[in-house]
């Protein structure tokens, strides 16, 4: 029952709405929208019976209510056409056209098909393409390449129906944007529509509050009458972009055509729609943002659904509110999307034909809709109307056309590279191109560009100049001296068919003149340095020119490897220096001794080798039947120098503590220390386990000794068959006895050092006093001086027995004494008495005592005084 209410609302609505239009304002969708739902009452419903004269009364009053509420909304809607107020869309289209003209086939002029590419021969074939590589030397630079590589295809006669679509509502007279439409409109026509496209048509639809087919299908015989219709194109009204869509899908739906495009032309949003059927059956979130809770027609929404004999909208808006409605407590606003109804529309359309869409100045929104119309990769947009022309000129250029999406790979080949190694240094005539790891990309699209005025025949082309590197040197040289310059470019893009193909590009070579500057590392042996020892050093080459002073390159060649001088000229004499070494390990041209040679590749000719860092004249040398120049290696030998420095020290230790031993210089004029032998072995410092020095050097405890003019190697510092074995302190720290001299690290030190075998550190002295005669009371314990090696030890104190009174004998004990010197020798102790006199006389409580002393043992014998007392003691 609620349709049929609705139903006799929206006649009643409708009948209001024309009176609103003739009184100035109003518009019969904003009628309908207000007379399908009440303003107040949720539960109130309408009927379409018979109304009583009250009831008819008071539903005039609600319908001044909705007018004047209507005309609030409308003034705040943007308006974005400029109309004065409310329009109504009519659903049909205005049919001006006349009839469609027919195809005419062979009746059109024979196409161009001759090529532009420089070769004079014929074009590809319709719906062909053809490809072609070169390089050539660029004069005046040597290695230098020109590669020119370029696409040809042309395109396929086939029946091909064009339905242009053009925006003439009111905002299309801002901003120039008429003018330039019809500007890009007509240079459309003029380019599709000439003898060589005989089979090919263009209709023309405009919209704007209504819409109008303006021309019928046209072929290039009555073109003028279609740029003529495009001439009287005036703007002004709404925006019924659905209504064009369908207008155009209805022309292309009688066409028997191969191919079938509509080309949409618009500045902003849709502001009329066809209507629904049922529009709250596609209701999704969203609207103009007028109210908190809002819903809108949404894209997704079938054909069959579109009631095409009634419009909506107001011209004012995207969104036109059909109805407000309470749920959950709050009212719910719902609108028409007319964006949404022209992206469903279009969706239709594109089932039968390929759609393009160019939005100008159409804003966020607009934009957004016009590229969700379109087929993919077939929206444009710009902000620019000037820029219009351009954009008709590209997809007129796509449409039929033989390639389309194309892309372009080309990695360079071995050897070469794109000059400067920056994507600024390619050239193309369409699209853009991208260098990444020694590989152009070019995105090139669909050929657009005529090889000549009127010609079916397109082409884009791309050049770059091209320069050999150093890993040529990795190529097997090619026998005849031509080298590929690039390692398979294809392209991949789409045929006139649709049908995604790939093709190889024809692979060009070129003939470089290589001189190859070698740098040759060897160990003090002359053997080869490994890469891994030699890469990291970097030698500075200078190569002047002597003729012009202009001409001053510096080259950087790693240890035993080459670099390519690219741009060295022929005939012409240069001096090559090498400066500087740099980099990982650290060295000086001082730590070498070096010599130069150079030798062509075919062995031909040499010169002897040079010894020094310079070779003062050398020219580019010719040969061969033709005597043309050679491949040349120069080769710059650096073999290491021996400047290695070893210092040895030997110590013994003769202490129990792990500290160093202190020399003593007393103890080696004592008496004569021991040797000990030391083996030093140096082994390979590159990575190999031979020997490159040994020998055994003698050295006494306290002894130093520097070995000069050693190899680099790893030094292992040992004393065989010693026991215990020794320890050692390394100049490096790891105190292992094993220290590298490097090419960096030319010096190092290693102190032997050599201890007591287990507790053999310690030992003990005794000495004895005996008295002979003498008064019994002079028989006390003297002080005894202990002496080590001579020196007398004050440290130490004996035990002494008996330990007090007198005794005609005394026994001294000194213990924990150390045993060895720093030498290495045992310690020789001696003890004295103290107080003896140098003619070996002692004097106790005036008595004379004389001193003898065997070994550690002394005796006092008393001597009877002159006045003849004698003093015997009985023992």
């Amino acid at each position: 029952m609620k349709k049929d209410k609705r139903r006799g609302n929206s006649i009643l609505a409708l009948i209001m709405s024309f009176a609103v239009i003739i009184s100035g304002f109003g518009t019969p969708g904003i009628s309908l929208a207000f007379a399908a739902g009440d303003e107040s009452a949720p539960a109130a419903e309408k009927t379409a019976e018979t109304r009583a004269p009250e009831k008819v009364q008071v539903e005039a009053s609600n319908e001044k209510t909705v007018n004047a509420e209507e005309k609030e909304e409308w003034l705040k809607s943007p308006n974005p056409d400029h109309l004065k107020s409310p329009e109504k869309a009519n659903p049909s289209p205005d049919v001006s056209g006349g009839k469609a003209d027919q195809y005419l086939g062979a009746n059109g002029k024979k196409m161009m098909l001759r090529s532009a590419s420089g070769t004079g021969l014929r074009g590809p074939a319709q719906g062909a393409v053809a490809l072609t590589k070169k390089a050539e030397p660029v004069p005046g630079k040597l290695n230098t390449f020109k590669v020119t590589l370029r696409m040809e295809a042309t395109d396929k006669e086939q029946k091909n129906d064009i339905v242009m679509v053009v925006d003439t509502s009111g905002s299309m007279n801002d901003n120039g944007r008429m003018r330039e439409a019809k500007k890009a409109a007509k240079q459309f026509v003029n380019k599709l529509l000439d003898e060589n496209h005989p089979n090919t048509r263009i209709a023309l639809v405009t919209f704007e509050t209504n819409v109008h087919v303006k021309k019928n299908f046209t072929n290039y015989a009555n073109k003028q009458q279609l740029l003529n219709a495009i001439d009287d194109l005036r703007a002004g009204g709404g925006t019924f972009t659905q209504g064009g869509i369908k207008a155009a899908s209805d022309l292309l739906n009688n066409s028997q055509a191969d191919f079938k495009n509509i080309v949409l032309l618009s500045d902003g949003v849709p502001t009329f729609n066809y209507a629904l059927h049922n529009p709250d059956n596609y209701l999704v979130n969203g609207g103009p943002g007028s109210h908190a809770y809002e819903k809108q027609t949404s894209a997704n929404v079938p054909r069959p659904a579109f009631n095409y004999s009634e419009t909506t909208g107001a011209g004012n808006s995207m969104w036109h509110r059909y109805d407000k409605v309470w749920i959950n407590g709050h009212r719910e606003y719902h609108y028409y999307n007319s964006g949404n109804c022209a992206i469903a529309e279009a969706g239709f359309a594109k089932q039968n034909a390929k759609l393009y869409t160019v939005a100008v100045n159409a804003g966020n929104t607009g934009n957004d809709v016009l590229e969700k119309m379109a087929s993919p990769g077939c929206s444009y947009s710009t902000e620019d109307p000037a820029a219009l022309s351009g954009i008709f000129d590209s997809i007129a250029a796509s449409i039929a056309a033989a390639m389309k999406d194309a892309n372009v790979s080309d990695p360079m080949g071995a050897g070469f590279e794109v000059k400067g190694g920056t994507a600024s240094n390619i050239h193309v005539t369409q699209g853009t191109a991208t260098l990444n790891n020694n590989t152009i990309n070019w995105n090139v699209g669909t050929l657009t560009t005529s090889v000549s005025p009127g010609s079916m025949t397109r082409y884009a082309e791309m050049t770059y100049e091209v320069v050999i590197n150093d890993s040529i040197l990795d190529v097997v040289s090619p026998s005849d001296g031509n080298y590929n310059t690039n390692a398979g470019a294809s392209v991949h893009y789409t045929d006139i068919d649709g049908v995604q193909q790939t093709k190889a590009f024809p692979e060009p070579k070129a003939k470089p003149l290589i001189v190859e500057l070698h740098k040759r590392l060897l160990d003090f042996k002359g053997r080869e340095i490994p890469a891994a020892y030699a890469n990291g050093r970097e030698f500075n080459f200078n190569m002047k020119l002597k003729e012009d002073s202009g001409f001053n390159q510096n080259y950087l060649v790693p240890g035993n490897k080459s670099k390519v001088m690219v741009d060295l000229r022929v005939d012409k004499t240069y001096q090559l220096k090498e400066n500087v070494v740099s980099g990982s390990p650290a060295s000086s041209l001082s730590d070498y001794n070096s010599e130069i040679q150079w030798k062509t590749w075919d062995g031909t000719q040499s010169a002897a080798p040079v010894t020094g860092t310079s070779l003062d004249s050398f020219v580019v040398p010719r040969g061969g039947s033709d005597n043309n120049p050679l491949n040349t290696k120069i080769t710059v030998t650096n073999k290491e120098k021996k400047l290695g420095k070893l210092k040895l020290k030997k110590t013994f230790n003769p202490d129990s503590a792990n500290g160093r031993g202190i020399y003593g210089p007393r103890s080696a004029l004592y008496r004569s220390a021991p040797k000990y032998a030391i083996t030093v072995v140096g082994t390979n410092p590159y990575g190999g386990n031979d020997e490159v020095y040994r020998a055994v050097h003698e050295l006494s405890a306290g002894e130093e000794r520097t070995i000069d003019n050693l190899p680099y190697g790893h030094y292992t510092v040992s004393e065989p068959g010693h026991e215990p074995a020794p320890t050692f302190v390394d100049s490096d720290g790891t105190n292992d006895g094993k220290v590298d001299l490097l090419i960096d690290r030319k010096e190092a030190s290693v102190e032997v050092i050599n201890r007591p075998k287990g507790d053999d550190y310690k030992t003990e002295v005794t000495a004895s006093k005996t008295w002979v005669n003498g008064p019994e009371a002079d028989h006390t314990a003297p002080s005894f001086e202990l002496y080590a090696d001579g020196v007398k030890k004050t440290d130490v104190t004996p035990t002494v027995t008996p330990t007090n009174g007198t005794a005609n004998k005394f026994t001294y004990k000194w213990t924990n004494l150390q045993k060895y010197n720093t030498s290495g020798s045992e310690i020789k102790y001696t003890v004295k008495e103290a107080g003896v006199t140098v003619d070996n006389k002692v004097t106790v409580n005036g008595h004379t005592y004389a001193v003898t002393q065997e070994g550690n043992a002394i005796t006092n014998t008393y001597e009877i005084p002159s006045n003849g007392e004698v003093s015997v003691n009985k023992v």
